[in-house]
């Protein structure tokens, strides 16, 4: 079997992707006109005209997800595969999460360390300011991005290998990020979210590790922009390595009693235990098929608008 369904599931889910690309840039730039009334009716320096702005930007954020999937399944319903969103959180819900965080914590201070980028705090100086934060940057992205990036993308690339579907979709998600900056960080943790969401078998806990990341990310992003610097590096410390432990401890309670369980799974055969997680679809390819299928017409303009995010934010720092 060559490339050939390779090449068309990428095309198809990065075809997504542009269709996102280009709805989120319209709905922008409404934003943008929108933002320019309400600053231009309330102030400038307005806490009503910031609130309604910040919910407008979660809010067309979250049409332009809901419509890329919207369009994906309309376009391709013959082979669309539904994201799993069982109740259960699996086994291990917990102790999955915190690995899942640990590991997100530990590639994020690694690639701060070759970070070109400004990572100033955000001043927040009012409690609706807070409040908006969090939901443009932990519910909202958490839910959407959990919902495309493993829901559609990594489920409708599932026919092609589990561990295929987990690294594409991690890889798409670290290049959607447009910067250096961010690509290798969001690539690690799109592998980590996507890893949780096949073992687990529902979308739910990534979405749940995701929404922590992003939360403990406002939380140190408010206490550097309220407290003096040298109170709110010790309570990041603090909360850091706490996440760190717990992950440690997670990771180590976790590996025996998995690789027990897919022992389980293995003697039972097809009539032993049932399993929620994602498993393989089957079919199986080369190194050079899989990187030859990567490759798609979409996938490569998706690479060029990348690669001009990239130029644009260089001569932007």
């Amino acid at each position: 079997m060559d490339s050939t369904e390779i090449r068309k599931r990428i095309n198809r889910v990065c075809l997504a992707i542009l269709v996102f690309i280009g709805l989120l840039s319209t709905l922008q730039t409404v934003q943008i006109f929108a933002g320019d009334i309400l600053y231009s009716a309330f102030g400038e320096e307005s806490a009503a005209a910031e609130t309604i702005d910040g919910i407008l930007v979660g809010v067309l954020y979250l049409i332009a997800y809901f419509v890329s999937h919207l369009i994906f399944k309309a376009a391709y319903s013959k082979d669309y595969i539904s994201v799993r969103t069982n109740a259960s959180l699996g086994s291990h819900p917990v102790a999955m999460i915190f690995a899942s965080l640990a590991i997100c914590f530990t590639a994020s201070h690694l690639v701060g360390y070759f970070s070109s980028g400004d990572s100033g705090a955000v001043q927040i100086y009012h409690d609706q300011g807070i409040v908006v934060f969090v939901f443009t940057t932990v519910l909202i992205p958490a839910f959407c991005e959990e919902l495309f990036f493993r829901g559609l993308i990594m489920t409708n690339l599932m026919p092609l290998g589990r561990n295929f579907a987990i690294i594409a979709s991690g890889i798409i998600f670290g290049l959607i990020h447009g910067n250096h900056d961010q690509i290798l960080f969001a690539t690690v943790a799109g592998i980590v979210f996507g890893w949780l969401y096949a073992e687990t078998g529902t979308i739910w806990c990534g979405v749940l590790a995701h929404m922590l990341n992003n939360f403990i990310a406002v939380i140190e992003t408010v206490l550097w922009g309220t407290l003096k610097t040298g109170t709110a590096v010790k309570l990041s410390m603090i909360i850091e390595a706490a996440v760190l432990i717990c992950g440690v401890i997670s990771i180590i309670y976790l590996i025996p009693r998995l690789k027990k369980e897919r022992k389980e799974e293995f003697e039972g055969g097809l009539f032993g235990k049932t399993s929620d997680r994602l498993l393989d679809g089957g079919r199986r390819f080369t190194l050079s098929e899989y990187i030859k299928g990567f490759f798609s017409p979409a996938m490569i303009a998706f690479l060029c608008y990348v690669a001009i995010s990239e130029v644009i934010y260089v001569f932007m720092l």
